[in-house]
């Protein structure tokens, strides 16, 4: 029978945290998606757009990163 996996609890902290910040970064894109226009459509595309829409741009890699660290810690 195979060994079970056991992750320490700093690291289970460590990817509780990135979930959340994953989870954070999603969130954030689905309420740009809803309140805001998209970038190109920008009539004043001044620093602070760009800087919003660029923070807000990563709902795509956060996904990707929190379903990876769901499979690290259940192995």
């Amino acid at each position: 029978m195979a060994k079970k996996f056991q992750l320490a609890e700093r690291a289970s902290v460590h990817l509780n945290l990135i979930r959340g910040v994953s989870a954070l970064a999603v969130m954030l894109g689905h309420v740009r998606g809803l309140f805001f226009v998209d970038f190109p459509f920008l009539a004043n595309k001044s620093f602070a757009y760009r800087v919003l829409y660029a923070v807000t741009g990563f709902g795509h890699q956060a996904v990707m990163i929190f379903l990876f660290s769901v499979v690290i810690s259940s192995a």
